[in-house]
């Protein structure tokens, strides 16, 4: 049904039909303005309240004093009217004047009489029409508000951070707020930064000639952290995370309604940029002040000035330190970077850092200022010197008369060539052990101070932090290579009997044939043929244990590239007794075009004579054993299917935990070290009990 609230301007000097059509449209649910000539129209349209207008005219042509072409011209021109769609209506068939007049605009043309259904229809039409053309505009004009209001987001918020005064900052802001989102008046009401207990705010920048009053929501909107509204009046809260900076207090030129508009929104995102610059603006203005009393303090003493921009270098230097020695486990360059560090902040002639041998209760140079390698094979008694001194007590220490020191150690100063003059020493602590001291020697430019102790003393913590980091990894390091011995020794027992088996042959064959030429007289034919036949035992045993040690030495840890295959042939090898006394029948599958691997040869050799061991041990009274290698896009995938008896759910649940076992005679670390061998190399081991079967996957090189 047609809305209540449309109207339809009628314009016929006829006034019969006029007053017709006025009937039928009112019966139709339209309100009409009804006018039987031009200056009627302009009474009638001025008469109407300020900002309506109808939603659709229906124009006669022919009009007393005036055409209806005119008269159509005339509504294109007044704003009032400019956009709506005009139905010409005509006694005049005119198939050239209806293509005249759509060309010039209008919107349609009926020939009178015109049936009403369908005069009404084309009323609704076009009424329906206009909606939808001005919903259009008006969605077109919002998102060009929206992207203009970004647009100043972007703008302001970029400028506000070029900007670390405060007050300049904000009432630049305050100024381009009111510009570009047309606004009265813009006042930023901030509170107290060193109070931020009790909400005292203060009219810090405005951007129109208004009275520095603070409105009673300002207060509302600072304690609860909401925006509030009023008529013509906007109060946003300033916030950094849960705490209130301040109020932006907005004043409209009309009574507008905030709550859910464009402008609300675009000033609430605005607020929380400004927040930002704000914090930014407050820590400048900390610095501004620290920096001032600094002034002063160097209009007394420009010495003080120099020590305090040398402080802040040094702090600088402290954390660059800190940030290279925790990005380090390899300890030569931790202490290499370190004494780099602290001679570029103190500067000296000599410098080195020693540490305590736990084991054998001595001391030793790990690293030198001259890198002087030969040092580290000296030795210092525990307490020994300055050095051991300072290590025994835990604290640091200035000496600028060393010679005098009763500590002092003159032997040292023998060995180096370099006289010690003057000497500060820190320990070396962390985590309420004392690794050692950090020692600096001669200091270029004066005597050492109490700042430089303070500066040695702050780097010393990072160091002996980087150093005790730097030890557990490397203790780390050698007991993983340990365990990985100790397991690889512990597969290659597991091969023991029949390794001794496959031993014991050739040894029989090598008696046999010795027994035969020592007891026997044989013709010089027959001898050569036993000693040929002893010599192919000989290098049967050599194979033999060759495999065994190539297998059990400790592993390299370095990676190269390497076939697959090649390991497991050799894996193979090794365990080919073990496989034949256990009755188990092995089928091999290696796809084609398997390429090389990037790994450790001797760790993944491993990790396949485990799988191949685990499988055995599952089938007691022998079986099959598949094993299939594939390449699937950059990965190369290893599968080993067994017959065997399979995983329970509990086994399954703790298969890659350490220690769990479910052999009494083994230690349960089997299939742990395995799976962190394949995870160190990038690649993923699994197993599927119900099908018996288990693989890993590694990266195709």
């Amino acid at each position: 049904m047609p809305n209540l609230s449309h109207t339809v301007l009628v314009v016929d000097d006829d006034r019969n039909l006029l007053t017709l059509m006025g009937h039928v449209l009112q019966k139709h649910g339209y309100q009409t303005l009804l006018a039987d000539s031009a200056d009627q129209v302009w009474q009638k349209l001025d008469a109407l309240p300020e900002g309506q207008a109808p939603h659709l005219i229906l124009l006669d042509l022919m009009l007393p004093g005036v055409s209806g072409l005119d008269l159509y011209h005339a509504f294109r021109r007044r704003p009032q009217t400019a956009d709506l769609p005009v139905i010409i209506l005509s006694a005049v068939n005119d198939i050239d004047k209806r293509v005249e007049l759509l060309n010039q605009g209008v919107d349609d043309y009926l020939v009178k009489p015109c049936p009403l259904d369908e005069l009404m229809a084309r009323v609704a039409m076009y009424i329906k029409l206009a909606e939808l053309h001005r919903a259009k505009q008006a969605a077109e004009r919002r998102s060009q508000t929206q992207a203009r209001y970004l647009q100043s987001i972007n703008e302001i918020g970029y400028e506000a951070t070029q900007y670390l005064d405060l007050e300049v900052m904000l009432s630049k802001v305050a100024t381009d707020i009111c510009t570009q989102f047309e606004c009265a008046n813009i006042g930023f009401f901030l509170q107290n930064p060193e109070n931020e207990q009790e909400t005292e705010l203060t009219l810090v920048a405005r951007c129109a000639t208004r009275d520095a009053h603070m409105p009673p929501l300002v207060w509302q909107t600072a304690v609860d952290q909401h925006t509030h509204t009023e008529p013509q009046q906007l109060y946003i809260p300033i916030l950094r995370g849960q705490t209130t900076l301040g109020v932006l207090h907005v004043t409209e030129h009309d009574h507008s309604q905030w709550d859910n508009t464009d402008k609300r929104n675009a000033l609430e995102v605005l607020t929380r940029q400004l927040a930002t610059a704000i914090t930014n603006a407050y820590l400048f203005q900390d610095i501004r002040r620290h920096n001032q009393k600094l002034q002063v303090v160097a209009n007394e003493n420009s010495l003080l000035l120099h020590r305090e921009q040398r402080r802040r270098k040094q702090a600088e230097q402290l954390h660059h330190m800190a940030q290279i020695l925790s990005s380090s486990l390899e300890l030569t360059t931790v202490l290499d970077t370190a004494l780099a560090t602290v001679h570029s902040m103190v500067e000296v002639e000599d410098g080195s850092i020693i540490l305590v041998d736990e084991a054998k209760e001595e001391l030793y140079f790990a690293a030198t200022l001259n890198h002087q390698p030969w040092m580290q094979t000296l030795r210092l008694q525990l307490g020994q010197g300055v050095v051991g001194m300072v290590i025994a007590q835990q604290e640091g220490l200035v000496v600028n008369d060393v010679v005098n020191h009763p500590n002092y150690y003159s032997a040292i100063d023998d060995l180096t060539g370099v006289r010690t003059r003057s000497l500060l020493c820190v320990p070396l602590t962390a985590h309420g052990r004392i690794l050692g001291a950090l020692e600096l020697i001669n200091k270029t430019n004066g005597d050492f101070t109490g700042t430089d102790l303070a500066l040695v003393s702050t780097a010393a913590g990072s160091i002996a932090i980087a150093v005790d980091n730097a030890r557990l990894y490397e203790a780390q390091e050698t007991a993983h290579k340990q365990l990985l011995q100790t397991e690889k020794l512990a597969a290659a027992g597991r091969l023991a009997a029949s390794m001794a088996h496959e031993i014991n042959n050739p040894l029989q064959a090598v008696h046999s044939c010795l027994q035969l030429l020592i007891q026997f007289d044989l013709a010089a034919d027959k001898k050569e043929a036993y000693l040929n036949m002893a010599g192919e035992e000989v290098e049967r045993l050599i194979n033999i244990t060759n495999r065994i040690l190539d297998f059990s030495r400790p592993s390299t840890g370095t990676y190269e590239r390497v076939s697959l295959q090649r390991i497991l042939n050799q894996v193979m090898q090794l365990a080919q007794k073990h496989i034949v006394h256990q009755k188990v029948k092995v089928q091999q599958t290696i796809a084609v075009e398997v390429a090389q691997v990037w790994a450790v040869p001797d760790q993944i050799a491993q990790v396949f004579l485990n799988i191949i061991l685990n499988s055995l041990d599952a089938m007691p009274t022998g079986g099959e054993l598949d094993i299939q290698t594939t390449i699937e896009g950059e990965w190369v995938s290893t599968l080993f299917r067994d017959t065997g008896i399979g995983m329970d759910s509990e086994v399954q649940t703790h298969l890659f935990e350490p220690f769990y076992s479910t052999k009494s005679n083994q230690a349960g670390l089997g299939l742990t070290i395995s799976h962190g061998i394949v995870e160190r190399h990038g690649g993923q081991m699994k197993y599927d009990s119900p099908r018996a079967s288990s693989y890993f996957v590694i990266r195709n090189s």
